[in-house]
């Protein structure tokens, strides 16, 4: 069997091995977390095959401010990114992509790449889910208090493979009708 691969995308300030989405992939993924790795050998215990492959995406995630990037310029060097660890991977590789905050922005935009005209069309059907956490890209009538502070609208091939995450008073992925907090937010 193939395994799946999970490619992972931190928030802002955030390493590929960190956050939500890389939480996911270690509990999925056991076997490429080096140090469970490095610590069941100790242990004498066999290698783990697992049913899924864990692959960071590792950007410069800066935001509002933060460096020398805009966010677009941020998240634009994460799609490219996670366009070029795809194209590593055999055509037919199941593909789960899954960020956390920013990170679920360049997801955003990398499914899209998946569609017509997209760096990775001819392989649309890798794409099986995408999984966001905190998500600014978060559908319109996920949650009955609001929806992504991006604005950004999902196409409905990619939205119906979305489960998008957010806590109740996370303006990011729960931005009220009543906000303008999507002015300027990109």
């Amino acid at each position: 069997m193939t395994a799946i691969v999970i490619d992972t995308v931190a928030g802002t300030i955030g390493r590929w091995w960190e956050g939500f989405s890389a939480d996911m992939a270690r509990i999925l993924a056991p076997g490429a977390d080096p140090m469970q790795a490095f610590n069941d050998a100790l242990d004498g215990l066999p290698p783990i095959e697992p049913d899924f492959f864990w692959q960071g995406v590792e950007y410069p995630s800066e935001g509002f401010g933060m460096g020398t990037l805009t966010m677009d310029a941020s998240v634009a060097i994460g799609v490219t990114e996670g366009v070029r660890l795809i194209l590593l991977t055999p055509k037919g590789t199941p593909c789960v992509l899954s960020g956390y905050s920013q990170g679920a922005i360049v997801t955003y935009w990398l499914a899209h790449e998946f569609l017509e005209g997209g760096r990775l069309e001819d392989r649309f059907d890798d794409l099986v889910l995408i999984v966001n956490f905190g998500d600014p890209t978060c559908p319109k009538g996920t949650y009955p208090d609001g929806w992504g502070i991006t604005r950004l609208v999902w196409d409905p091939r990619l939205q119906s493979m979305l489960i998008s995450y957010g806590n109740v008073g996370d303006m990011y992925p729960r931005a009220g009708e009543d906000t303008y907090l999507h002015i300027g937010f990109l």
